[in-house]
């Protein structure tokens, strides 16, 4: 009989080090926007360079890509997440999915307060009055499919679902992010904040939810 070798879970050490990385660009950005610094030439470099090749078409495709991000469909997932580990008895999956999602909020509530910062031009139609540091769609997608993965990630039996899961969790986010500077919600900056926010708390809820190998796998 053909054995199955156990696939190891992230280790503590790698998501510290992981960790410590995410808050050290949040840090790098948050300096160079409060001192001014050539991030934020960028950030109007790109504002300029995308108002001319914004047509009708990429508004649309970005306007549907930063729904993955909105408030309403992360809270929608994240309680279909919750149902369906909760079914399965994941109870530190769960905790590390809640303490993920409920500490971006609040960490969107308190920097959007506390770094105030007016949002680009925006394009006819599309209109935010909050604070544009940082981007909270781009906190929420990395936060929420993070998590997900995390959550997914020890009872994976399959190296390509794996492989699978982790380019998602990579892959949706940035596009949040992208999206909302191509709609003009955000600068750049705003969003590589935001994904770093996002991840930091993806980390630390992972650090409950990878805790206890699950028993079923996927």
């Amino acid at each position: 009989m053909q054995s199955h070798a156990r696939h190891p879970v992230p280790r503590a050490s790698n998501s510290n080090w992981l960790l410590f990385a995410v808050l050290a660009v949040f840090a790098i950005v948050t300096w160079q926007i409060m001192s001014d610094g050539p991030l934020v030439g960028v950030d109007n470099w790109t504002q300029q360079a995308l108002s001319s090749m914004r047509d009708t078409s990429t508004v649309t495709v970005a306007s549907w890509i930063t729904w993955l991000g909105n408030i309403y469909v992360v809270v929608i997932v994240t309680i279909a997440a919750t149902l369906f580990l909760f079914l399965r008895k994941r109870w530190f999956q769960v905790a590390g999915l809640w303490l993920t999602m409920i500490g971006s909020g609040l960490s969107i509530l308190l920097l959007k307060d506390l770094f105030y910062r007016p949002r680009p031009d925006a394009i006819e139609g599309l209109h935010n009055a909050s604070s544009s540091f940082p981007s909270g769609n781009s906190i929420f997608a990395a936060a929420l499919f993070g998590a997900l993965l995390l959550s997914a990630f020890p009872a994976a039996q399959d190296d390509r679902f794996r492989r699978l899961a982790v380019m998602l969790a990579v892959a949706v986010p940035l596009l949040v992010a992208s999206s909302r500077v191509i709609l003009s919600e955000h600068y750049v900056s705003d969003t590589v904040a935001g994904l770093s926010v996002g991840f930091a708390w993806a980390l630390i809820g992972g650090r409950i939810a990878l805790r206890r190998k699950p028993e079923k796998p996927l």
